[in-house]
This record gives structure tokens, C-alpha cells and sequence, in this order.
């Protein structure tokens, strides 16, 4: 798709979210996604209960539980601060941050919003300019407007920068996802080899494996239960508890376990599960 065809797209987007009210617009994007039109209602399939909830139901404290900086002290409070990633930097930008005192590899992160993530491995060879531009261009982006998540737009912008998580080969670790409901995990999605050949697997809780994967991303062959499987899962149980829904994201690697983030609408409630059919029996879960 042409930068044109792009912006063309953009702007059709936009006018559709602003003219037809949420709902609407809700009803016709995930159509357009899932292949069927969603019962907002009466929901029956997991994407539909994602669906209602991010339109109805989403609790107060996601704004902070979504925000990368704030969820820090909700995190440290509750297992604490040895699960959190080490943090170099937080503020509202670039400006002033001493890069001769970072490491050579480190990532900068946008904290409200699933994009935005800049890996840098040669802190020599990286571009200060054009990385404070690209973050403050996301920055400056209305996240989870487009998308019905409308509690991002509450989160107050800032940057961070963590720790680069690698393991012993020097790999991205893989991410573990818990899908919990108030306080009870039901299943996990295992996001493998994000940035090379990326897989997503799904188990239950006892760490057995579903025969479904998401959209388009292939399921590789089954996985090994991580050591510290349980660990995890009661970490993710934790940080759920009375929550009616949320995704507990977090790393195994070197040993250790350290907090990603807390997800209110996985995919927005807009990826279809392959075969689909899955899409109506994962539903049951909630």
C-alpha cells in the first residue's frame, strides 16, 4: 500500500469513527476483522465479552493499570519490585536524558499505547535525533481513540526507558500472557520469537495445548513448561484479583520473571482465533 493509499485509509477512518458514534463503528470494524457481525448485547464469543467490555465495562483503575509508568507502583505494591524490569529513564522527553550513562543496548518505550517500542543494541551507532522524533510522533497520536479503547486518551504521555530483556542467546524472551477472570487464570498465550519467527501458542492452566492459533501467525510444535510456570501463573492471579478481565503479560528468562504490562482488550476484541470456531468455545471462559 502506497503512503497515499495509506492516508487515504487513515482519513476514511477516522471520519467513520467520528460520524457514526462507538457502537456503530465497533460493530463495523470488527466485522470487517472477525469475519462476522458481533453481538455486542447478548455476547457469546470471547471477542464479543472483549467487545462489550472496552464499550461498557472497562474499570476505572485501567487507566492506570495500562499506563507502563504508573502500573510500576501497583506492581511493586502487590509482588514486588524484583518482578519489574530495571528502569532507566521516565519524563515527558528525550531532552536532558545523559546517554553516555545508558548501557549500549536498552529500549525506549511510549507508556501509553502497544506501539512505540524502539530496541536499541549499538547505543554508539544510534541516531538521537530520529529516535526523539519517532517517539514523539507517537506520542502525539490519540491511542485507543481508533480502536474504541478510549481509556489510553486519559494516560498522560511520557517516555521510559528499560533494561533490553535477552536471553542467555541473546533472543528477545518469550512473552506469556495470562487470560485471567477476576483473579483466575484460563488460559495463556505464548508470543514466540516476536521479532524472527514470530508463533503464538495457547494452553489452559494446567498447561496443556489448545488446538488454535490467532489470525494469521503460524502455532509452532508444543512448547516445554517453563520451570517457573506455577510461579507465574499465581503472580498473574495477583495482579488480577477482582478484576473482571484483564491480561497479565509477563517474561521468563535467566531465571527470572519480570512484569510486562496488564491488557484490558487483547487485539482489541478484533483478531479471530483459527479455526474460528474456537472464537465461541473460548467464550465460555468468561
Amino acid at each position: 500500500m502506497t503512503t497515499k493509499a495509506k492516508e487515504i485509509k487513515s482519513f476514511l477512518i477516522k471520519f467513520l469513527r467520528n460520524t457514526v458514534g462507538a457502537v456503530t463503528y465497533e460493530k463495523i470494524r470488527a466485522r470487517q476483522y472477525l469475519g462476522y457481525w458481533p453481538n455486542i448485547h447478548e455476547p457469546k464469543t470471547l471477542n464479543e465479552k472483549i467487545i462489550q467490555a472496552k464499550l461498557f465495562r472497562i474499570p476505572s483503575s485501567a487507566v492506570m493499570l495500562s499506563d507502563k509508568v504508573a502500573v510500576r507502583d501497583f506492581v511493586k505494591g502487590i509482588i514486588g519490585e524484583n518482578y519489574l524490569n530495571k528502569l532507566y529513564f521516565s519524563g515527558d522527553s528525550l531532552t536532558g536524558v545523559d546517554f553516555s550513562a545508558l548501557p549500549e543496548k536498552f529500549i525506549i518505550k511510549a507508556n501509553n499505547g502497544c506501539e512505540g517500542n524502539i530496541i536499541i543494541r549499538e547505543k554508539s551507532k544510534a541516531n538521537i535525533q530520529d529516535i526523539d522524533h519517532s517517539i514523539n510522533h507517537f506520542l502525539s497520536k490519540s491511542f485507543g481513540y481508533l480502536t474504541n479503547e478510549i481509556w489510553y486518551l486519559d494516560i498522560k504521555p511520557q517516555i521510559l526507558i528499560e533494561e533490553l530483556m535477552e536471553d542467555e542467546k541473546g533472543n528477545i524472551p518469550d512473552d506469556y500472557k495470562f487470560f485471567c477472570f477476576n483473579g483466575v487464570c484460563k488460559m495463556i498465550q505464548v508470543n514466540k520469537d516476536r521479532f524472527s519467527n514470530h508463533n503464538i501458542l495457547f494452553y489452559d492452566e494446567e498447561w496443556n495445548k489448545f488446538p488454535f492459533g490467532l489470525s494469521h501467525y503460524p502455532y509452532a510444535a508444543d512448547l516445554s513448561k517453563p520451570e517457573n510456570f506455577d510461579e507465574m501463573k499465581n503472580i498473574a492471579e495477583k495482579l488480577s484479583k477482582n478484576i473482571e478481565f484483564v491480561r497479565v503479560d509477563l517474561y521468563s528468562y535467566n531465571k527470572t520473571i519480570k512484569f510486562g504490562e496488564m491488557t484490558f482488550a487483547p487485539n482489541a476484541g478484533w483478531k479471530p482465533f483459527t479455526p474460528n470456531k474456537y472464537d465461541l468455545i473460548l467464550g465460555s471462559l468468561w
